[in-house]
């Protein structure tokens, strides 16, 4: 039996019905957020990706009523989804989303 090992850093924040706009190779997308983390995002799609992929995200923080646009790259790609790791350090603007999820 295969044992997985937990590499994230941060704990993630199941999310239902956010979407989040997304564009990968000058290709805009809309789909909904499964759940988010300080350090990513895994996107619900049927949508093929590439491993390594760049990513520019767009999504709503309802508590400051913003978006917030974020850019990542794509680390892993599932049947039901992809996992990306964004670029940036966002902490504070993350936090503040996922409190709003609550």
């Amino acid at each position: 039996m295969t044992q997985f090992i937990e590499r994230r850093e941060d704990e993630r924040v199941v999310c239902s019905d956010i979407k989040v706009d997304y564009k990968i190779n000058n290709r805009v997308y809309s789909k909904s957020i499964r759940d988010i983390s300080r350090g990513g995002i895994f996107v619900g799609s049927d949508q093929p990706v590439k491993i390594g992929s760049d990513v520019v995200m767009v999504f709503s923080d309802y508590v400051k009523l913003c978006l917030i646009s974020m850019g990542g790259r794509i680390v892993r790609g599932e049947d039901e989804g992809f996992a990306v790791r964004f670029k940036r350090n966002a902490e504070e603007e993350i936090d503040t989303f996922i409190m709003g999820l609550n």
